[in-house]
């Protein structure tokens, strides 16, 4: 049994069964950029439970990944479902990304993270904490403006009474490539690249038009990605020693 809500299960299984064109494209930025070698061990940081972790895994298979979540029964659930799937690559286990296990640093060749940094109010606390870790790269898959401002957004959905004022999975906060870049470049990651999401195909708007991913041709390109009423600008960010 699980206390987990039902919308969060199916929102799991689904991605388990069904791989999101966010993860084939930010997988095929992070093999073009040469970053899952043999014989190396990979962290994804804020893996939930490990659902589009496997993508990464099954993709790469040479290459270790070990997922960290700090939602313990996240954690389990996931545990339990990779234990009836045949995968020898991906461990997924509880921890605290501000709070990390010492034994982790100069561990990881690279740590990389998906719509997470979306949740925060500010960036460089994570940072912070991913930088001590050491990794040669750090990857993102989060919300990004190409330019000099942050803009932090928080939806209530009232079809969803679970979604209350301090649900970070409600917040959609987009941040300044130019500032993330910056405070990389000081931190020691000096390469830094960045790519737009372009979604490969339409998706229509939800029935109650509440909170989920659609499609609309704008001026910014064919399928500009949508939640409610929000802007989803998604970028892959690579930052490299």
């Amino acid at each position: 049994m699980t206390n987990l809500n039902e919308n969060t299960v199916n929102y799991y299984k689904d991605d388990f069964e069904n791989v999101k064109a966010s993860h084939v494209e930010f997988c095929n930025f992070m093999q073009q950029n040469n970053l899952f070698k043999s014989n190396t061990l990979v962290c994804d940081m804020a893996c939930g439970a490990g659902s589009g972790t496997i993508h990464y895994a099954r993709k790469n298979k040479k290459t270790n990944i070990l997922g960290i979540d700090y939602n313990n029964e996240v954690i389990d659930w996931g545990k339990k479902y990779l234990n009836e799937i045949e995968i020898n690559n991906l461990t997924i286990e509880f921890g605290d990304w501000y709070e990390m296990n010492k034994d982790y640093k100069g561990r990881f060749d690279g740590i990389f993270s998906i719509h997470s940094f979306c949740t925060l109010k500010k960036i460089e606390d994570a940072l912070d904490a991913l930088f001590a870790l050491n990794p040669n790269w750090i990857a993102l898959n989060s919300l990004f403006y190409d330019g000099p401002c942050d803009v932090l957004i928080h939806i209530r959905d009232y079809t969803r009474p679970e979604i209350t004022d301090d649900y970070p999975d409600a917040d959609f906060n987009i941040f300044s490539l130019d500032r993330l870049k910056d405070y990389c470049f000081r931190n020691g990651y000096k390469e830094f690249k960045f790519q737009k999401f372009e979604i490969p195909f339409e998706i229509s708007r939800p029935n109650n038009k509440g909170r989920g991913t659609y499609t609309v041709k704008t001026e910014f390109d064919d399928r500009a990605q949508f939640s409610g009423p929000v802007y989803l600008p998604w970028y892959f960010v690579l930052a490299k020693k």
